[in-house]
């Protein structure tokens, strides 16, 4: 009998991350208030008055962290959570795929990097061996110091830091003592055309080795510590192949004040981060990018997470070759493996467009791509990374999507059809379709904004009939929707947007259970409420404040409503779920008497948001109610069951 691994440790014991409301506070009176010892203080870039983030030794950590919350002082307290590299170990396979499958020889004819002109990396890792000969010419060197004297000579608070920075060791020597970042940093940027051992995405990179990582795994202070030093001394991108399941405010907030690009890795666990978050990739920021990983036939990775609105973009990831310490090459797997191979690229774009803002380099990351139906569902981009199409120089954006139009109109569902445009004007093939909806005109780029988003089909070439059929929430009485829809093209340039006014006929509602029609609708018993969800609104859910109870029995049930007057009726919702498999579950229920209950599904393990319906026929002619019972164990707490959307409609 195989025994249970031993979870990995979470946190760092006896250290907390506190964030003080104001630079006034005095941080010795708030140390010696809470019994705790100052160990670093982070300055966010930006106004000094938002407050610093402080490194406190404390004697408890539970009990300290209870007591600095209550403080009016601090405007967050945290554990020093730990996080851990994403690769995974592999044996040796003689196929070299990587560079191929991201299409990088014809991005190379336009640009192979500049160590001068291109953009310092900033690789936050287990460090690099900076001495390897495939790496060396790319690693950077700080000519503010002067190596080997023991000063600080360029005053940035570490000592001959000439290559980089060791936050884990608070030293200027990020030597690898593993094996992870030397891998990373010769996908990035081996040196090309030296005829020896592997060329990275990025020829001629200008790479940072920030070690923060030891034996495998670091903790969120050092992070922190490694992002500000990579600030400081100006890095255009962060390359992250780490991370862990705790959300921490002060990394979140570290990563969004810098300025650079982070593209970071999805993990190594076969989950939809969707539903179970991985950070730092699962932070929603504008300056954040997540990867997934492929394998050699460009399928996701066995391993590799993904989720079509927390992870981004893939990559290849399995079975790369690159560079190991000790002039050593080797094979390694994971999204660590695919996040270098997307920082590349991002290198090459920065080196050819000097310039380019951070919302225009994602865009380019984010569309150009070779979409394929295996990655399409998974990641957001649908696709694959292609070099060649990032690198691109092209001015000319889409055009209009012509003849857009609705028919076959139902209170359930909006067939969709129109003429697809190119990616120059009406010329070539797109490479995406922004589609979204609204109840209200959309009028602007910020309605546009505000719309919902509807994933929409891969473009064909110019002029090729297009489809799709947009499911909405039936309504009881007529009711009129907006749809804008806009091409965009390989480097992020959006077309105008065409629009479309569609009137939509009424259902025959027997309930509506969605949030938004009001918490009178139903009964919440053991814990169940509403949170907010982004792009959703508020939804029903087990567990509104975090994970689930141990021991949960609660419930929501719906108000009686009736079927007298239908033969026919349905119940359609959408829903999301965490929850242990096989000792935690959600059952769906219904009632004509609310004492006998008939099951129509139970839920349990991980699934993103799903839409789905039952036959209510059976129930015709009565008074109905309907009930989600939730029942659990003493054992595992998981992030619960989300409700969204639900309606009972029918036909008489």
């Amino acid at each position: 009998m195989s025994s249970s691994p031993v979870p990995a440790p979470q946190r760092r014991e006896g250290e907390v991350l506190v964030r003080v409301q104001s630079d006034r506070v005095r941080l010795g009176e708030l140390c010696h208030d809470h019994g705790a010892r100052l160990l670093r203080r982070y300055d966010l870039p930006g106004p000094r008055s938002d407050g610093a983030i402080l490194r406190l030794k404390v004697e408890q950590t539970d009990q300290a962290l209870a007591e600095l919350k209550k403080d009016p002082r601090v405007a967050y307290a945290e554990p020093n959570y730990l996080v851990y590299e994403f690769a995974q170990p592999d044996d040796f396979d003689e196929q070299l795929y990587g560079l191929r499958k991201l299409n990088a020889p014809p991005a190379w004819e336009v640009t192979h990097g500049s160590k001068q002109k291109g953009p310092l990396v900033a690789i936050m890792d287990s460090g690099a061996d900076y001495l390897h000969p495939d790496l060396a010419p790319n690693i950077y060197v700080n000519s503010g110091e002067i190596p080997g004297n023991g000063l600080d000579d360029d005053g940035n608070g570490v000592i001959d830091d000439v290559h980089g920075f060791n936050a884990a060791a608070k030293s200027g020597d990020p030597m690898d003592d593993g094996s992870h970042g030397t891998h990373v940093h010769g996908t990035i940027g081996a040196v090309g055309n030296n005829g020896q051992g592997v060329v990275g995405v990025d020829w001629e990179a200008n790479l940072m080795p920030v070690k923060f990582l030891a034996q495998g795994y670091g903790d969120t202070a050092d992070a922190i510590e490694g992002i500000l030093y990579a600030t400081k001394m100006g890095a255009r991108l962060t390359s992250n192949s780490w991370g862990g399941i705790n959300y921490s405010q002060a990394l979140c907030d570290t990563l969004a004040a810098s300025p650079a690009l982070h593209i970071c890795a999805a993990g190594n666990d076969s989950f939809n981060n969707d539903v179970r978050a991985v950070y730092p990739a699962g932070y929603s920021l504008p300056n954040l990018l997540a990867v997934a990983a492929t394998d050699a036939e460009g399928r996701l990775a066995s391993f590799s997470n993904y989720g079509i609105d927390s992870v981004h973009v893939a990559a290849p990831g399995d079975k790369i070759y690159s560079t190991l310490p000790g002039n050593q090459y080797g094979y390694k797997s994971g999204t660590s493996m695919a996040t270098p191979h997307v920082t590349g690229v991002a290198a090459l774009i920065a080196t050819e467009h000097p310039g380019i803002s951070n919302d225009q380099l994602k865009d380019r990351l984010l569309f150009a791509v070779d979409r394929t139906p295996e990655l399409q569902g998974k990641v957001f981009s649908g696709g694959h990374l292609n070099a060649a199409k990032a690198v691109e120089h092209d001015t000319l954006a889409p055009g209009f999507l012509q003849d857009l139009h609705a028919e076959g109109i139902t209170p359930f569902a909006i067939p969709l059809r129109w003429k697809a445009t190119g990616d120059d004007g009406d010329q070539g093939q797109a490479s995406a379709y922004e589609l979204r909806f609204a109840y209200q005109p959309i009028e602007s780029e910020e309605d546009f904004a505000r719309a919902r988003p509807v994933p929409g089909p891969a473009p064909g070439s110019a002029g090729a009939d297009e489809q799709i059929t947009l499911k909405i929430q039936p309504r009881g009485q007529d009711h009129t929707l907006y749809v804008a829809a806009r091409a965009v093209d390989n480097v992020g340039q959006r077309g105008p947007v065409s629009q479309l006014e569609v009137a939509v006929p009424a259902a025959q509602v027997a309930f509506a259970g969605d949030a938004e029609a009001g918490v009178e609708q139903w009964t919440a018993v053991g814990g169940w409420g509403l949170q907010q969800v982004p792009g959703r609104g508020r939804v029903w859910t087990d567990s509104p404040n975090g994970s689930y109870a141990l021991g949960a029995k609660g419930s929501i049930t719906s108000k009686t409503f009736s079927l007298k007057d239908y033969q026919t009726a349905k119940v359609d919702f959408e829903c999301r779920y965490d929850l242990e498999r096989t000792f935690d579950s959600v059952t769906l229920e219904v009632s004509r008497d609310g004492e006998k209950w008939d099951k129509l599904a139970v839920y349990e393990g991980l699934i993103g948001w799903e839409e789905r319906s039952y036959d209510l026929t059976p129930y015709c002619g009565d008074d109905l109610r309907l009930r989600f019972r939730m029942k659990t164990d003493e054992d595992v707490c998981q992030d619960g069951f989300y409700l969204d959307k639900l309606v009972v409609t029918g036909g008489s």
